[in-house]
């Protein structure tokens, strides 16, 4: 049986980076002796017509949607398109849109029959091995079994608990000769890697934080479960050897929320001499920074941090549940750029009832603090956060305009066109700094680079310009 796994990008920057999940969903299908097939958009761009023209050339069998937030009006194209064009075709909806719209995601997918939320690495291949089975025609007897599965019966939606999964090493790697990492020159924040071509890897899943404003937990859970050090480094190995990768970004929600785990990592990646560079993108927490943890990240090839801040406001940083002391945050910085680390912050703005002089208080603190990037984003509900579920509907279930940098945002007491600017001037403010220019322009080391910072300033300039509510 073939199974295609895509994942529709309306807001699509001009790279493409393997997407780790499908590649997850491909290894257990193979596992299971199905076909998978990838189809990701490519630096061109995704296309509607070209994505149906591609599922019907592979002769799928069942196709599988990820659904971002940010792109649902694309993948509502696309499942509308492929119910009009391929109507035998089964359609299944996963991803982080999905795991937090829960039950309320058939209504947006009129017709739709069948959703996974949470991991579903190992319930997607029973899915489609019940599928086989029972000859495309599973009852609901078959259907209760799987965990994770949302499906429609009798104008009922039924839902099982989801799947976690303790053992991260027994899924194996993401199937990378499909991702085909080698092709990959600028990294998924698209800008803060120093070699190509490089890869992005998870090395734990579940994140102990409660921040109101995050749904990861409804993907991962909010238990941590992590691979084993040896597991990640022979997978950093193979990407090395198999497909001339020079730079690692581990993509984890925290990668370094065991310390001696990420010691042990470092040490590895010396003992194999891999001469890698690697980089944490997605944020880690401030509180884990210690002087050994630094140290040793450092020596293995570590270039750049990001550290999930959020707010200058203590007010807000309760609000979100944060539980981070704001004061101790030079100090966690200074650790790490002594270790040649550069560091970056992530900030939101425009959270419900902020106000200017709480937006204020953010700015103040990206400029304050001796960080090389600040990474400025307008708040969005993501479906299933706290946050989320304490707004009024009619503002919840607006997802046509969802992208963080300029998402539509009319909660705090800013406008949304005030926000964007707030962003853009900070973005161009923190370039006054001379060494944060110079970390600028090293970074600038291809022209796949050049054209997106391009397209970002155009972005941060036109915001300027133009302030509308």
């Amino acid at each position: 049986m073939r199974v295609m796994l895509t994942r529709p990008q309306l807001n699509l920057v001009s790279y493409r980076f393997p997407d780790i999940g499908l590649g997850y969903l491909a290894t257990g299908l193979r596992n299971a002796g199905f076909t998978p097939i990838i189809h990701v958009p490519d630096t061109k761009g995704w296309q509607l017509s070209s994505s149906i023209e591609t599922i019907r050339q592979s002769d799928s069998d069942i196709v599988g949607i990820k659904v971002m937030t940010a792109d649902l009006l694309a993948c509502r194209q696309l499942y509308d398109a492929l119910l009009s064009t391929l109507p035998r075709l089964p359609i299944v909806l996963g991803g982080p849109h999905v795991s937090g719209a829960k039950e309320t995601i058939f209504s947006q997918f009129p017709g739709l029959k069948y959703a996974f939320a949470g991991e579903a690495d190992r319930s997607f291949p029973q899915f489609v091995e019940t599928f086989l089975k029972t000859d495309f025609k599973p009852s609901d007897d078959d259907m209760k079994s799987i965990p994770g599965l949302m499906w429609q019966s009798n104008g009922e939606v039924r839902c099982n608990s989801v799947d976690v999964i303790d053992d991260l090493d027994a899924l194996g790697w993401p199937a990378w000769d499909l991702l085909r990492p080698e092709e990959t020159h600028v990294p998924f924040n698209v800008f803060y890697s120093k070699k190509a071509p490089l890869a992005g890897i998870t090395t734990a899943r579940g994140c102990t934080s409660h921040c109101t404003y995050c749904a990861i937990h409804l993907i991962e859970g909010r238990r941590y479960r992590a691979r084993s050090p040896e597991h990640v480094l022979d997978e950093i190995e193979s990407l090395v050897r198999n497909h001339g990768i020079r730079e690692i970004q581990f993509v984890d929600s925290n990668c370094i929320q065991d310390r001696e785990r990420i010691i042990k990592i470092c040490k590895g990646i010396i003992d194999r001499d891999l001469k890698i560079s690697w980089s944490c993108p997605n944020g880690v927490k401030a509180q884990n920074v210690d002087a050994e943890v630094a140290e040793w990240m450092g020596k293995s090839g570590c270039h750049f941090a990001f550290l999930g801040i959020e707010t200058g406001s203590h007010r807000i940083q309760r609000e979100i549940k944060k539980g981070l002391n704001l004061a101790q945050l030079p100090e966690k910085i200074a650790l790490l750029k002594r270790n040649g680390i550069n560091v970056g912050g992530f900030f939101m703005i425009g959270f419900p009832n902020e106000t200017r002089e709480e937006i204020d208080q953010t700015v103040n603190l990206a400029l304050s603090l001796d960080i090389d990037v600040a990474a400025i984003s307008v708040f969005v509900p993501l479906p299933g956060s706290e946050l989320f579920e304490q707004l009024p509907s009619h503002i919840t279930r607006r997802f046509t305009d969802c992208a963080f940098q300029n998402a539509c945002n009319d909660l705090s007491q800013v406008s949304s066109g005030e926000l964007h600017a707030i962003a853009a001037k900070t973005f161009f403010r923190m370039g006054l700094k001379p060494s944060r220019t110079l970390f600028f322009l090293k970074n600038l080391n291809s022209f796949h680079k050049w054209k997106q910072v391009v397209g970002s300033v155009s972005r941060h300039v036109k915001n300027l310009l133009t302030i509308s509510d």
